[in-house]
């Protein structure tokens, strides 16, 4: 949000100069202001403060007049129409924190509170909401300083379940807006009704039609699809919305009686065009019809005299300074009038009892901590703050009635207690009665199948006992009427087909080794969601999506009829080696495949449950079998057993796999038995046979899938580019392709025929077919339908296959239909040229015997690499840690924590880094730090020496540890700290070359103990006291110099032919007063050294970024 802040100074000018218009109650100079902001929606669409906003007024001139409390002080209010919308309620908070208020009350609206909840508690700001009721506000590790007077939507479950309850609703359907407020409702709803196995048959997000107006007329083809899954609808939304889903009800006649409507804190006044983002329709009357026989759960509104006189002065308020509205005669006052007032009254009480226990006005935490656990009478009646702020509401269960919502239910969350008035409600279409949440014959008429079986039942035994004389006639009669019954019943009652959503456990294998593409080929897209109960939205860019988990096929094709299709999916896949994947899971301890449909419903009529019949009762060892469907909306899903080695299409396209041409035979002979079996059965044909609808299992037999259900899988949204809609027909007849559309059109067994010639082709390439035309699959398809003379078809082979394979193959993709030749002849042909039966486990042996030398160079190579690896592993490794530790740790041995009586300890860092680091870059300075310390790392590589870290700016070295060498550790060391300071009169900062860099160093001497900390990240480190002193030298050390320490001292006096200087005596930590040295040069070292320089004028002391443990 942009925010001028010349606008903001003018605004919070003009409301300062209000602010000491209208709440100047005391003019004493003792007395002290505390100031609120008021946010509440007078425009937009929910006008609440319209019928409300006077109860600021109300509550600030109580609380002014009460003697008990905010005594001293005088309460003023400055207030703002935050019209519900995010941008304006954010603009208006941060007027308010200009302005120097002590709290802000409000809003009513959730798209505000949440972000504005979150800028309050970074200003430590208390922030007490009158109607916002997200459940994410209760949250106080982000929202500190929030609180708020009426309940979030999770206290809202109960009453939910009481209503259904009563009315005997036990499925019911879930229309939500996009808008977070209401997403967050519905996630907390459906997680009561699953808990009380509520069956949630429709769920639809939609757009909110004044974000969307253009796309209104779809709430119509939500509701079309709504009314054939449930009868009772949640629809959660604001007014706007519910009105346009009403008044499509009424023009789809769904306010017959059939349906009942259930929403929350629904105004009146929705019911009017001009109060909603919808205008002046000219359908108020309509909107007003529909509106009848709405349920509403609204907060509880008081009965009490007292709530009479409240409301009353509410109206003559609203009448006055600043607000000056005239409410009709039959406008009511919202409740939410009260939940104003004592949002303001809770603030005055929790801030008096701060002020009282000498807190502070401006701390918001405290305040609002007092709030926690609070209870008072209120305007709204008995005020009950729990411990996450929020109040503990009662709600009423309202209907709409003659222009306005009438009370006919009460429930106390406190108790749970729901209690219905004695009122007559009158539903939708003018009955009296509730409406079932069902049809009287069930959803898929399986209640009116049931009780037609007893009545042609008790026909049959009418018709027996009747005539004795027919008793062979009847009892063929009998017989036949039962098996149809048997039939019908089996039809209507078994069930084993159907599977549930939440039994389906997906598999996440993104990554695995072995790669599989069952059943369909398709692309990898976006993650589609995936939720106990699943919402259907109203847009989705998902196109060809099996589910979330996918599995990557082991080699892509590399022929360009697919480059456009690999190019689109590898923008969405990360891999360029991906290519073709299949969903996998698990159901009842079985690994299955899974076959996503894009269609959002599926309407279960009786040609589709004879087709679920069909194909669960077929099987042959050459089809895949059938474990079920899944028809929870959106989940449309079908499920087949999984075959390990994937598709015909992973194999052919995996290289390490050497196939042979018996080898090819033997799949081409399993493929023509499966085909041959299921022409024979009621299923009849396949339709859409590809060499990725036939795997493989682990025995190596080849069998077909995803054949059968064509009524179920019609039906589905086209979302396919349009090359990809010409790429699936590469397999199809041509007397099946639809040119214009682009689509298949009807099957055939001689169809699948065809199919089976492309695929015998595939095999015979190993390739895509048509790969070696090198055209687009456009061009392709428009040349097959063609019927050129001779046709247009893939390459034969010439060398690789034999004649007769060659020629079946030509004989199966024959222009003429009649001409191609039957399975049963197929399997024949093939079984003659293969000289044996068509088993593949003997061809599987002679073929791993033909390439058991393949395998072992494969093994030798897979060695090899690994071992390469392995040492790039371990030559990294000895980079982090030292050469000693890493031995240890690859014998798999504890390393041990280590003692060194001496070693020398080397400290650096640069004087004046934070404000070189201030003038830079943070890319700058990270190419800085890496041409130093790469120079760095070159120097101390002359030397016996460690490096041991290096953090920020500073350089720790040690010598004489992990690796021993006697008394030389001193001298490696000082010997490598003159050439580091030498190296200063030539390094040049990049980005600043006239910048010489001023390095400071402390060297001490002395024992200490190494180690290796940690598991995940292991670092070597030591400690000891003589770490601390040489840190403490190096922060004491003048720019320019090497300070050594005098163990260090004697350690070189002893070693000899280094030049020292005595420096004096320094303070240093738990030693007082010692005597240390400059480190000034040694003999034959000719290099030049910088000169220190005279001036120094930096602090001596600089606060390191790690600190060492003694």
């Amino acid at each position: 949000m942009r925010i001028y802040l010349s606008e903001v100074f003018a605004a919070g000018l003009f409301w300062l100069f209000l602010s000491s218009a209208i709440g100047e109650y005391n003019t004493d100079e003792n007395v002290k202001e505390v100031k609120i902001g008021v946010l509440v929606p007078m425009t937009g669409y929910w006008p609440i403060g319209k019928t409300s906003a006077s109860a600021i007024t109300i509550a600030v001139d109580k609380i002014n007049r009460d003697p008990t409390l905010l005594l001293g002080y005088n309460m003023t209010f400055l207030w703002n129409d935050s019209m519900c919308l995010a941008a304006e309620g954010l603009n208006q908070a941060v007027e308010f924190r200009i302005s120097g208020v002590d709290a802000i009350i409000g809003d009513g609206c959730d798209i505000i509170c949440e972000p504005a909840a979150i800028l309050a508690a970074s200003w430590n700001l208390p922030m007490i909401s009158w109607g916002c009721e997200s459940s994410k506000l209760s949250e106080k590790s982000i929202y500190s300083t929030f609180a708020r007077t009426v309940g979030s939507f999770s206290k809202m479950g109960g009453l939910f379940m009481s209503v259904l309850g009563y009315f005997k609703w036990k499925s019911i359907g879930i229309i939500a807006s996009t808008e977070s407020i209401w997403q967050l409702a519905m996630t907390g709803l459906m997680k009561v009704f699953l808990q009380h196995d509520i069956d949630i048959r429709y769920i639809h997000t939609l757009n909110p039609g004044h974000v969307l107006v253009t796309e209104r007329e779809e709430y119509k083809s939500v509701l079309m699809l709504a009314k054939e899954t449930a009868r009772i609808f949640i629809m959660l939304c604001y007014g706007g919305d519910i009105r346009a889903l009403m008044l499509f009800a009424h023009d789809l006649d769904m306010l017959n009686g059939d349906y009942a409507f259930l929403t929350v804190n629904l105004l009146p006044s929705a019911a009017i065009g001009n109060n909603t983002f919808m205008g002046n329709d000219g359908r108020d009357a309509e909107a007003a019809l529909a509106f009848r026989g709405i349920l509403s759960i609204h907060v509880r509104e008081p009965t009490t005299e007292l709530w009479q006189q409240f409301t009353k002065e509410v109206k003559e308020k609203l009448e006055d300074y600043p607000f000056e509205i005239q409410l009709d005669h039959s406008e009511k006052v919202e409740v939410y009038a009260g939940a104003i007032y004592d949002a303001i009254y809770l603030y005055a009480i929790a801030l008096n009892e701060t002020l009282a226990a000498g807190g502070d006005k401006k701390d918001g935490q405290a305040i609002v901590h007092r709030m926690l656990n609070m209870e008072f009478e209120g305007a709204s009646g008995t005020v009950r703050i729990d411990e996450s702020g929020d109040r503990d509401p009662d709600y009423s269960l309202k209907y709409y009635v003659n222009g306005s919502f009438q009370n006919i239910a009460d429930y106390n969350h406190s108790t749970g207690g729901f209690n219905l008035r004695d009122v007559r409600v009158i539903w939708a279409g003018g009955r009296t009665n509730p409406p079932l949440d069902k049809p009287r014959c069930g959803w898929e008429k399986e209640l009116c199948l049931e009780q037609g079986r007893e009545a042609t039942q008790q026909l049959v035994n009418v018709v027996i006992g009747a005539s004795t004389a027919g008793v062979v006639v009847l009892a063929l009669m009998f017989f036949l009427i039962i098996r149809k019954l048997r039939y019908e019943t089996d039809l209507a009652q078994n069930k084993s087909w159907k599977l549930r959503y939440d039994d389906l456990h997906i598999q996440d294998h993104s990554g695995s080794g072995e790669a599989q593409s069952q059943g369909v080929t398709t692309f990898k897209r976006s993650p589609s969601t995936v939720r106990p109960l699943p919402v259907s939205f109203h847009k989705t860019e998902t196109k060809e999506e099996l589910n979330v988990n996918t599995i990557k096929a082991v080699k892509p094709f590399t022929s360009p009829l697919i480059q456009e299709e690999q190019t689109t999916a590898a923008s969405n896949a990360s891999a360029n080696t991906e290519q073709i994947f299949t969903t996998i899971g698990n159901y009842q301890g079985r690994t299955v495949a899974i076959k996503r449909l894009n269609k959002k419903t599926v309407h279960m009529t009786r040609e589709i449950l004879i087709q679920l019949k069909q194909v669960r009762d077929i099987s042959h060892e050459n089809l895949n079998p059938f474990i079920g469907a899944c028809i929870e909306s959106p989940n449309i899903m079908m499920v087949w057993s999984y075959c390990k080695k994937g598709s015909l299409k992973d194999v052919l396209a995996n290289d390490e796999y050497k196939i042979d041409y018996g080898f090819k035979l033997s799949m081409a002979i399993d493929i023509a038995a499966g085909m041959k079996y299921l022409h024979n059965t009621s299923v009849k044909f396949h339709g859409n046979l590809t060499s990725t609808r036939c795997v493989i299992d682990s025995h190596w037999v080849v069998k077909i899938t995803d054949w059968g259900l064509h009524e179920f899988k019609a039906g589905q949204e086209n979302t396919k580019s349009l090359h990809k809609m010409y790429y699936d027909l590469l397999w199809t007849a041509p007397e099946h392709i639809n040119i214009s559309k682009v689509e298949r059109e009807g099957f055939s067994q001689k169809g699948d025929v065809y199919s089976y010639g492309i695929l015998l082709q595939e095999m015979s390439f190993r390739s895509e077919p048509y790969s070696r035309k090198m055209l687009q699959p456009k061009v392709i398809i428009h040349r097959v339908v063609a019927h050129e003379d001779p046709p247009f078809r893939p390459d034969v082979p010439s060398m690789e296959m034999k004649p007769e394979y060659i020629e079946l193959m030509v004989d199966c993709w024959n222009d003429e239909p009649e001409e191609r030749p039957h399975f049963y002849r197929i399997v024949e042909r093939l079984k003659k040229e293969s000289g044996r039966g068509s088993n593949i486990i003997e061809n599987m042996v002679t073929m791993m015997e033909k390439h058991a030398n393949h395998l072992e160079q494969l093994v030798e190579e897979r060695t090899r690499q690994l071992n390469e690896e392995k040492e790039k592993t371990e030559k990294i490794l000895y980079r982090l840690l030292p050469p000693l530790v890493v031995d240890q740790l690859k014998s798999d041995n504890t390393v041990q924590a280590e003692g060194f009586e001496e070693v020398t300890i080397f400290f650096s860092d640069i004087v004046g880094f934070t404000k070189l680091a201030s003038m830079s870059t943070p890319l700058e300075i990270v190419g800085f730090l890496n041409d130093l310390y790469v120079s760095f790392d070159e120097i101390i590589s002359r030397f016996d020496v460690y490096k041991v870290e290096t953090v920020g700016d500073a350089y720790v070295v040690v010598s004489g540890c992990p690796k021993k060498n006697g008394i030389k550790h001193a001298s490696e060391i000082a010997s490598m700290a003159l050439e580091l300071l030498s190296h200063m009169t030539v390094f040049r900062v990049r980005h600043l070359p006239d910048h010489q860099l001023q390095l400071r160093i402390g060297i001490n001497t002395g024992p200490v103990v190494a180690a290796v900390v940690g598991v995940t990240m292991p670092r070597f480190c030591l400690y000891g006291h003589t770490v601390n002193i040489a840190s403490k030298l190096e922060s004491t050390c003048l720019p320019l110099r090497i300070h050594v320490s005098s163990e260090s001292h004697s350690r070189l006096v002893e070693v000899g032919g280094f030049y020292l200087e005595e420096r004096g005596q320094v303070q240093i930590k738990r030693q007082g007063l010692v005597t240390t040295y400059w480190l000034v040069g040694k003999e034959g070292f000719d290099k030049a050294l910088p000169d220190p320089p005279l001036d120094f004028s930096e602090p001596l002391f600089e606060t390191l970024d790690v600190y060492y443990a003694s």
